[in-house]
């Protein structure tokens, strides 16, 4: 481990959680280790800590993520390439919300799992999570834990965990998703009768998730 890790670790676990890290965390931190030293080496190690609270919380999501699949030995990960760690540990670093916190989990363990096909993590997801607010990501946690490839805003705004949602913020989100190319509408017609003169009215209610959705579901989301 880098001589940077384990003050980022004890530091920033003491200050945050007053939880010790477990050694599959500790170890999904040394495979990020290259990363984080280039990122955080231009300034002092205080300041590393103060900004890695939130990396050490992801990283604790990933090691519990990875621990389901069956993985307790860090040894049996992946390293993160350069690339992807050079694109990853800011945004990540820098995100303290819970929801958005799950998908860059669920990206870095994929990242990791060496059981996990390397060629679907890809480079845009990153900019993805960057570009999501939490109520997108409870959205598309809503369509991958209910398995839905097509769904209705209404449908997501009647669960009772959603309650509290208002219907103009998530018609906002939606639109943000569909920029994204992660979701698309779907247009239903229906006939509209006036004067005996049959009308197409669209309707823009429904949404269906996209190739590029499918696959970003499946490389981040729980």
């Amino acid at each position: 481990m880098s001589e940077i890790l384990p003050v980022i670790v004890s530091s920033a676990t003491a200050a945050v959680t007053a939880v010790p890290v477990t050694l599959l965390t500790q170890g999904v931190l040394e495979k990020c280790s290259s990363s984080i030293k280039k990122f955080f080496s231009k300034g002092p190690v205080e300041e590393a800590v103060e900004k890695t609270h939130s990396l050490i919380d992801i990283c604790k999501a990933t090691s519990e993520v990875l621990q389901k699949r069956g993985i307790h030995d860090p040894n049996l990960c992946r390293e993160m390439s350069a690339k992807m760690g050079y694109v990853f540990i800011p945004p990540a670093s820098l995100e303290t919300d819970p929801d958005l916190q799950k998908l860059w989990a669920k990206l870095l363990a994929n990242a990791l799992d060496p059981n996990f096909e390397e060629s679907k993590i890809r480079m845009a997801f990153i900019d993805i999570i960057k570009s999501l607010e939490p109520l997108e990501a409870r959205l598309l946690q809503y369509c991958s834990q209910n398995n839905k490839r097509e769904f209705e805003h209404s449908d997501f705004l009647m669960a009772p965990e959603n309650s509290e949602i208002n219907e103009e913020s998530l018609i906002i989100s939606l639109e943000n998703l569909k920029r994204l190319r992660i979701i698309k509408g779907i247009n239903k017609t229906e006939p509209l009768v006036m004067d005996m003169i049959s009308l197409d009215v669209e309707e823009s209610e429904s949404f269906r998730l996209t190739p590029l959705g499918l696959a970003f579901l499946e490389a981040c989301a729980i």
